[in-house]
């Protein structure tokens, strides 16, 4: 009879402890789903805001027996960040100047889809997208 007893009593706290230990699992495991989701509201609520430049435009052609993309910026001359970069965020070129640009060479590229963003010194910025065939 004491056997039986003994044995009883281990199978409850066996079933005791596995129940509380599956419950604080799911619970600590639906904890982090929250702070995650609250780490990923909080990203997402202090990313930079993109401002563009007043008063200037900015348009592309390409050219393609030169294989030069033509670029006509309107505004004022001023120190200018110009990259090259393909949607997906690979940067494929990036200069500083505070001369003019007319042209910029474009056969070392591969065909495919590419955007020319211009930054000033306030970090406002001008997108324009354009494709190599």
């Amino acid at each position: 009879m004491r056997i039986h007893f003994s044995i009883w009593a281990c199978l409850v706290l066996f079933a005791v402890n596995t129940v509380s230990a599956n419950t604080s699992t799911t619970l600590s495991s639906g904890a982090n789903e929250d702070e995650k989701t609250a780490a990923k509201e909080e990203k997402a609520t202090t990313k930079e805001e993109i401002k563009t430049i007043p008063n200037r435009a900015l348009a592309l052609t390409l050219n393609s027996k030169n294989k030069t993309l033509g670029v006509h910026l309107s505004g004022k001359v001023e120190n200018l960040e110009w990259v090259i970069f393909q949607p997906k965020g690979k940067v494929i070129s990036r200069i500083s100047t505070s001369s003019r640009i007319d042209e910029i060479k474009v056969d070392n590229l591969t065909p495919g889809k590419y955007v020319l963003m211009i930054k000033d010194s306030e970090n406002r910025r001008l997108f324009k997208a354009f494709e190599l065939n």
